[in-house]
């Protein structure tokens, strides 16, 4: 024979609250219970909203940091890493920043752009080499201003000074703003003893192109009587191309006096 099974006696605080939720009437029961959920819902909501608000945002990639006051250069580390097969009768000297160096292209450096220009590259990465003049066996000069533990990079060095030689420029020159909106300029400049020579180095502009890290390439041609100037910008300086011509010659002396 089974024993009887015996419910607990029911709390009487419990048997008041069920009896009071009874009372209520079942639409209101509906609706307090409705706005109960939206509260929890909305309040999920914004507390997911918040933790992604607190996510860190993504690093942003600009442009390398220089520094403004940078390690002393030795003169000796340059000397010593030198490749005098590449660069000949170097000198330097102290500036007030870093180190000038001149030097002369040899003919197995022109003849091996490629090679003297990853080492030109590395010499200005690894020293603050502020002020650097090459001369090519063709008389081309190369100017480098401004690269101070920073480099336009082989690809410009070899890129530009090959447009220079291949077109009989007079001097290829790279130049670096560091935190202004042209970062970095290579400039070709052509000096023509007629104004046929001048149309022809001009007609060769159209197939010079800046590469990556060039912000801006400037082709500048005088001439008996006149100068003329193209700008060719990269896509991250939205600019657009310039061009700019204003007397030479007698035609500039009479013009200002």
């Amino acid at each position: 024979m089974s024993t009887p099974h015996h419910s607990p006696a029911a709390d009487p605080t419990s048997q008041a609250n069920t009896a009071a939720l009874r009372r209520v009437p079942a639409s209101v029961f509906t609706l307090a219970y409705g706005a109960t959920i939206i509260a929890i819902l909305a309040g999920g909501a914004v507390m997911i909203a918040n933790s992604h608000a607190a996510e860190p945002a993504p690093p942003s990639v600009g442009r390398p940091l220089r520094a403004f006051n940078p390690v002393e250069t030795s003169l000796d580390n340059v000397t010593e890493s030198l490749r005098p097969y590449l660069l000949g009768d170097a000198s330097t000297a102290r500036t007030s920043t870093g180190v000038t160096l001149t030097a002369t292209m040899t003919q197995q450096a022109q003849d091996d752009l490629a090679d003297f220009s990853g080492h030109v590259s590395r010499l200005l990465e690894q020293n603050c080499i502020d002020s650097m003049t090459v001369k090519t066996q063709d008389n081309l000069r190369i100017n480098i201003w401004g690269y101070c533990y920073f480099t336009p990079g082989p690809v410009a060095l070899q890129t530009y000074i090959t447009d220079a030689l291949d077109g009989g420029a007079d001097s290829v020159a790279f130049s670096a703003y560091p935190g202004r909106p042209i970062d970095q300029e290579a400039s070709l400049i052509w000096f023509t003893d007629s104004v046929e020579e001048g149309d022809k180095a001009v007609e060769s502009w159209d197939d010079l192109d800046l590469v990556p890290a060039t912000d801006q390439l400037s082709l500048v041609v005088y001439d008996p009587e006149r100068v003329r100037v193209r700008g060719k910008f990269s896509e991250e300086t939205s600019r657009v191309e310039t061009n700019h011509e204003d007397d030479t010659g007698e035609a500039f002396a009479e013009k200002w006096r």
